[in-house]
């Protein structure tokens, strides 16, 4: 799960139009389509960020990189919490 500070001058909303109309009167910004994103995104930065090295990407796109680990991630929190052990 990822939110937002006070700070932040970018955010990404996903979800359904309601969500965004509600969202939309508490952010100062604009609505773009979702091809727009790679435009916006810093691929150095986020492989980095996701410690993913370029020979990763011989055999996957950085997308499925960053999913993977998401995943990943939160598999290891659900088993973690399921089986009563704490971080």
């Amino acid at each position: 799960m990822f939110s937002a500070q006070d700070d932040d001058t970018s955010i990404l909303v996903l979800g359904e139009k309601q969500l965004f109309q509600k969202l939309e009167q508490q952010i100062q910004g604009q609505e773009i389509p979702m091809t727009s994103i790679s435009e916006l995104s810093d691929a150095s930065l986020i492989k980095k960020i996701y410690q993913i090295p370029e020979s990763e990407l011989d055999n996957s796109t950085l997308l499925d990189s960053i999913i993977s680990r998401m995943a990943s991630k939160e598999y290891t929190s659900l088993s973690i919490s399921l089986h009563g052990k704490s971080k």
